[in-house]
C-alpha cells in the first residue's frame, strides 16, 4: 500500500510541477505582458528587445516562461537548455537580483529533473535554490522550495529530509501571515502523512491547505490539494468521497479555465473508476486523448497512456494494450528522445554546465578578491584609528585619572532626563549600524545590501540597548569617591566583554559569516574599538563642558561673597539628638559645618578662637530639619551641611563645586543633586548690593 501511495504521490508531484510552471505562463501576466503560451519567435523577439535595453530581468523571465512551455509540451532537454541560458544572464545582474533569478532557475531545474525521474539531482537543485532564495531574502521562494523538497524526498523514501524541510517550513509559517506559505506547509504535511499511511490526518491537512490556497487566490493549487485529498480518501476505502472530490476539482478548474488541471482531475477519475470498472475508465480516457494530442501535452499524454495500458490488460484487451504500449513508447521518445539523442543532449548539457560553472567560479573568485581587498583596506584604516585611540588612552596620566573620568558618568547620569536617553539610543543605533556595515567585520559580502543592513542593524540595536541601559543604571550605583574607586574601570572592562560576547553569540546563532576564529577576533577588535571611541570622547566632552560651566559660576559666586553685605547673626543654635539627651548650643557666628560620620554627625565650630569637633548621635536629615529656620545653613552634599557665612571662596571643576572655609583645611564638595538647593540658599544669604 505504501509503495502504491508513493507512486500516486509521484504522479501528483509531476502534475504539480507542470501546473506550477505553466500557471505562470497561462494564468498570470508575465513581465512581457502576455497571457498566452509563448512561441519561439515571440520569445526571441522579446529577448532581443530586452537585451538591447539591458533589461536582463525581463529576458530571464521570458526564457524561464518559454522553458516552462517546453516542459509542459514534453521537450525536457530544450527546457533545460533554456534555463541554462537564463542562468548565464543572471551573471550580468547586480548581486541581489542575480541571487533571486538564479534561485528561480535552479528551482525550475529541480522541477525538470523531477520530471525526468532524477530525484537526487532534483533535490540538489532545490537545495541550491533554497540557499539563494534565503540570501535574496525571498521568504515565499524559500517556502516553495521547502515544499518541493519535502514532497520530492518522499518519492525516494528519504523521509528524514522531508521531515527536516517540513520543520523549517513550519517555523517560517508560524512567523508569517501569508496564507500561501501556510498552505504550502499543510500540503507538504499532508503528503508526508499520506506516505506514512495516515490517510485521515492527510485528508485534514489537504483540506486546510485548500482553504489557505483559496484565500491566497491560487486556484490551480486548490485543485491539486483537492486531488490529493481524493487519493487519500480512495485508499482509505472512501471511493464515493474520492469520486465526489474529483468532480469538485473538475468543476473548479472548468469555472476558472484551468484546462490542464481539469485534465488531471479527469485522469484521477478514470483511475478510481477503473479500479472496479476498467471499461468505464478506458471510456473516460478515450474521451480525453484527442485533446491531449491537440494541445501537445506530452507528459500528460504519457501518464494517460500508461493508465490505459493497465486498464486494457484488466479487461483482457491485450491487442489494444499492445497498441497503447507502442504509442506510449513513441510519446516517451518524443519526451526523452532516443538513446543517441539523449547522449547528445547530455553532452551538450555537460558542456553548457561546465562553461557556466567555470564562468561562475571566475566571478566568485574575482568577487572574493574584491571583497577581501576592500575589507582589508577598511580594517587597516580602522585598526590605524584604533591604535591612535589606544595611544591616546595610554596618555591619560594614570589609572586614577581614568577612574576619575569614568566617574563623570555618575554625576552626569544623575540629572540626565529620561527622554534624552531615548534620543541617545537612536543616535548610537545609527552610529553602530553605519560603522559595522562599512567595516563588515563578519564578512557578509555574499549577502544582499538589505540583508547586511538588517543583520548589522540588529547588532547595533543590541550594542545601543546595552550601552544606554548601562549608562542609565550602573554609574548611579558607584561610590562617591572617584579617585580611589577601581569599580569604575572594572565595570567598563566587564561591559566591553559582555557586549562582545552577546554580539558573537548572536552572529553564531544567526549563521551569518564564516564563523571562523579570525572573524570572531575581528568582531572583538571592531566592537571594542567602536565602543571605546565614543565613550572616551563623550567623557572628555563632558569634562570640558562641566569644567567651563562650573568655573564660570564659581567665579560669580566668589565675587558675590566679597561684594555682598552680610550681617552676623547673634542667634544661639541648638542641635540635639533624637536617640539621646545630648544637646549642643553654639552661637551662629561660631558654627562652621556638620559632616556625616556613620550613625553620628561631626559638628565643627569655633570656641575661644579654636576649632573644635563634637560628635552627636543624629542623622543628617534630622539636623537639616533643626537648622531649617536659619537660611545661612545649607546642605550642599549628602554628607555636609555648611554655614554659608563661613565660606570664603567657591571653586569649580568638571566634577562640580568645592567650598573653601578659612577655619578648616579640607574643601567641602557640592554635589550635583544638591547644587540647585545650594544656589538658592546662597542667593538668600549673599544678596547683591
Amino acid at each position: 500500500m505504501k509503495s502504491i501511495i508513493i507512486v500516486f504521490l509521484f504522479i501528483t508531484k509531476a502534475f504539480l510541477c507542470l501546473s506550477q510552471t505553466d500557471s505562470a505562463v497561462i494564468n498570470k501576466k508575465n513581465d512581457h505582458g502576455s497571457q498566452s503560451p509563448l512561441t519561439k519567435e515571440r520569445c526571441d523577439s522579446i529577448q532581443n528587445d530586452a537585451l538591447k535595453n539591458n533589461e536582463y530581468g525581463k529576458a530571464i523571465n521570458c526564457l524561464l516562461d518559454f522553458s516552462k512551455v517546453k516542459l509542459r509540451n514534453g521537450s525536457i532537454d530544450s527546457a533545460m537548455i533554456l534555463v541554462f541560458e537564463a542562468r548565464n544572464l543572471t551573471l550580468k545582474l547586480e548581486e541581489s537580483k542575480s541571487l533571486y533569478y538564479s534561485a528561480a532557475c535552479n528551482q525550475l531545474l529541480g522541477d525538470i529533473c523531477y520530471t525526468r525521474f532524477i530525484e537526487d539531482e532534483s533535490l540538489g537543485f532545490y537545495f541550491l535554490a533554497l540557499s539563494q532564495y534565503r540570501q535574496a531574502g525571498d521568504i515565499t521562494g524559500v517556502a516553495e522550495v521547502l515544499n518541493a523538497i519535502a514532497i520530492t524526498a518522499i518519492g525516494i523514501d528519504r523521509t528524514d529530509i522531508s521531515k527536516n524541510a517540513l520543520n523549517i517550513l513550519s517555523d517560517i509559517s508560524k512567523l508569517s501571515t501569508d496564507p500561501y506559505i501556510k498552505a504550502l506547509e499543510y500540503e507538504a504535511c499532508g503528503d508526508l502523512f499520506d506516505a506514512e499511511g495516515k490517510s485521515r490526518e492527510a485528508v485534514e491537512m489537504f483540506k486546510t491547505a485548500g482553504s489557505f490556497f483559496n484565500i491566497a487566490g491560487k486556484k490551480e493549487r486548490v485543485s491539486d490539494v483537492i486531488l490529493s485529498r481524493a487519493i487519500s480518501e480512495f485508499y482509505s476505502g472512501n471511493k464515493v468521497v474520492a469520486l465526489a472530490l474529483t468532480d469538485s476539482a473538475k468543476q473548479l478548474n472548468k469555472s476558472n479555465q484551468l484546462r490542464r488541471n481539469y485534465l488531471e482531475a479527469v485522469y484521477y477519475q478514470a483511475e478510481f473508476i477503473g479500479q472496479d470498472n476498467p471499461s468505464e475508465g478506458i471510456k473516460i480516457i478515450r474521451g480525453t486523448l484527442s485533446e491531449l494530442y491537440q494541445s501537445k501535452l506530452n507528459i500528460h499524454l504519457g501518464i494517460y497512456l500508461r493508465l490505459m495500458i493497465r486498464l486494457q490488460k484488466k479487461t483482457g484487451d491485450f491487442e489494444g494494450a499492445l497498441k497503447s504500449t507502442e504509442e506510449f513508447h513513441r510519446v516517451l521518445d518524443d519526451i526523452y528522445g532516443s538513446d543517441a539523442e539523449r547522449k547528445i543532449a547530455s553532452l551538450q548539457l555537460e558542456v553548457e554546465t561546465g562553461k557556466l560553472n567555470h564562468h561562475i567560479g571566475l566571478l566568485e573568485k574575482e568577487q572574493e578578491l574584491i571583497s577581501l581587498n576592500s575589507r582589508s583596506q577598511r580594517n587597516m584604516l580602522f585598526y590605524f584609528f584604533l591604535a591612535i585611540i589606544v595611544l591616546f588612552t595610554m596618555a591619560l596620566n594614570n589609572m586614577r585619572r581614568l577612574q576619575y573620568r569614568l566617574y563623570l558618568l555618575k554625576e552626569f547620569a544623575l540629572d540626565f532626563p529620561l527622554l534624552n536617553y531615548f534620543f541617545a539610543f537612536f543616535i548610537s543605533l545609527l552610529y553602530y549600524s553605519t560603522i559595522l556595515v562599512f567595516v563588515n567585520p563578519i564578512n557578509l559580502a555574499g549577502y544582499s545590501t538589505a540583508m547586511q543592513w538588517i543583520h548589522y542593524g540588529l547588532i547595533g540595536f543590541i550594542i545601543s540597548a546595552l550601552t544606554t541601559a548601562s549608562v542609565f543604571m550602573l554609574p548611579t550605583q558607584w561610590s562617591a569617591k572617584p579617585g580611589f574607586n577601581k569599580r569604575f574601570t572594572a565595570t567598563a572592562l566587564v561591559f566591553i566583554v559582555v557586549i562582545n560576547a552577546v554580539v558573537i553569540l548572536f552572529s553564531y546563532l544567526s549563521g551569518a559569516g564564516s564563523n571562523s576564529w579570525v572573524d570572531y577576533l575581528n568582531i572583538i577588535l571592531v566592537i571594542t574599538g567602536i565602543t571605546i571611541i565614543p565613550l572616551f570622547f563623550i567623557i572628555i566632552y563632558l569634562e570640558k563642558v562641566l569644567l567651563r560651566k562650573h568655573i564660570q559660576l564659581a567665579g560669580l559666586l566668589s565675587n558675590r561673597i566679597h561684594s555682598a553685605t552680610v550681617s552676623d547673626s547673634s542667634d544661639l543654635i541648638e542641635i540635639y539628638s533624637d536617640r539621646s539627651k545630648d544637646v549642643l548650643k553654639i552661637p551662629a557666628t561660631d558654627f562652621i559645618m556638620i559632616e556625616a560620620a556613620g550613625n553620628y554627625a561631626k559638628v565643627c565650630y569655633k570656641e575661644n578662637n579654636n576649632v573644635k569637633v563634637t560628635l552627636i548621635l543624629a542623622t543628617m536629615k534630622l539636623l537639616e530639619s533643626q537648622l531649617s529656620g536659619h537660611p545661612q545653613f545649607s546642605r550642599c552634599h549628602k554628607s555636609y551641611i555648611v554655614n554659608l557665612k563661613k565660606v570664603s571662596k567657591v571653586l569649580g571643576n568638571s566634577h562640580g563645586y568645592r567650598l573653601e572655609m578659612p577655619e578648616i583645611e579640607q574643601q567641602v564638595p557640592v554635589s550635583r543633586s544638591y547644587a540647585e538647593t545650594f544656589i538658592k540658599s546662597f542667593d538668600k544669604v549673599f544678596r547683591e548690593r
